[in-house]
């Protein structure tokens, strides 16, 4: 099971875990951004951004924001499900990166 982090003081790696992103509009269908953490067949349950060029804004614990440009086309990955599949050469390294980002193992 993944950190789940309730104080500020809980993230453990602030300059590596985001707190806030930009979601795809295509996945937006709530408040919050889920990630899957247990599994490794790269599936995301919201999508992040694409809206800067193939590129998502993250905000980190720490302060500092970084843009991640995407190496496979996000956007092809659209359609109504209730989750999304990446398709593409670089498809599992960006679903990586996000992930590593999200969470941590729990203590």
């Amino acid at each position: 099971y993944q950190q789940i982090y309730i104080k500020e003081g809980d993230i453990t790696d602030p300059s590596n875990k985001w707190v806030v992103l930009d979601e795809h509009p295509d996945s937006m269908n709530d408040g919050c951004f889920f990630t899957r953490m247990t599994t490794a067949t790269p599936t995301y349950i919201d999508l992040p951004g694409t809206m800067h060029n193939n590129a998502c804004g993250y905000g980190f614990a720490d302060g500092h924001s970084e843009i991640k440009k995407w190496n496979h086309e996000m956007k092809s990955v659209i359609n109504f499900s209730r989750s999304w599949a990446p398709k593409g050469a670089g498809a599992k390294a960006d679903w990586l990166w996000h992930q590593e980002r999200s969470s941590a193992p729990r203590r």
